[in-house]
């Protein structure tokens, strides 16, 4: 079962609510590790990951979105959002990715600040469960946090990756996508977690590894094909 795919369908369609449209966005590439479950054994209750996007194309089409990010049981996501759009949806350059936090579920669409990101800037991403059960989303650029978002969600299951094409079609971007060390740390220690990881349509990724019994693993290198190549409507 290709867990993402189906639940980004879901962020797909929700977030086209928000946008004003439905029916005409498109998945690509993809990769999962989670539980896709009412109760799953376990919470996620932090995440980090370095992305790095590739360059992104000189001009564009349609829409061309990067997501990674978390879901919740009640299929509420969490995730920073990396975009092309003809104009731009920040004030970059038309060559230029937009990097913002954001929210999708029952409360709408939320975005934190948007920043402009060139294609071989790694951007830090975090995802944290606090004290009070809301989570912070962070993103930051050479150690400066440019887009921040926090929201109450329901427990957090999986972790994801996926590429959205929203309105006719996109320009390719001309490189693949990479995240490096991204640790993923549970609520307790779940040693079937690693075995949970899959993806699609090209992506490739590293044995998840953990050194305390399965509550905090470690997936050394996620790559995700050249977005815009390949999408599945």
């Amino acid at each position: 079962m290709r867990v993402l795919s189906s639940s980004f369908f879901v962020l797909a369609a929700l977030s086209s609510v928000a946008r004003g449209a439905l029916n005409v966005y498109a998945f690509g590439s993809d990769f999962s590790i989670g539980a896709y479950s009412s109760s799953p054994a376990f919470n996620i209750t932090h995440v980090t990951t370095t992305f790095t996007p590739g360059a992104a194309p000189s001009t564009q089409d349609g829409e061309l979105y990067l997501w990674p990010g978390l879901m919740s049981i009640k299929d509420e996501f969490l995730y920073a959002n990396v975009q092309q759009s003809s104009p731009s949806a920040c004030s970059g350059s038309a060559s230029q990715w937009c990097l913002t936090a954001q929210y999708v579920g029952a409360g709408g669409l939320i975005s934190g600040s948007y920043s402009a990101l060139t294609g071989s800037e790694p951007v830090t991403l975090d995802f944290s469960l606090n004290p009070d059960s809301t989570w912070t989303t962070s993103a930051s650029i050479s150690g400066k946090v440019v887009s921040t978002l926090q929201r109450t969600i329901s427990r957090v299951s999986i972790f994801g990756i996926a590429n959205e094409c929203f309105s006719s079609g996109c320009s390719a971007a001309s490189a693949a996508q990479t995240y490096t060390d991204t640790t993923i740390t549970l609520s307790s220690a779940t040693p079937s977690f690693g075995a949970s990881a899959t993806s699609g349509l090209g992506t490739t990724f590293t044995t998840p590894t953990t050194s305390d019994a399965g509550q905090t693993w470690t997936i050394a290198q996620i790559t995700v094909p050249q977005a815009g190549t390949q999408f599945n409507a």
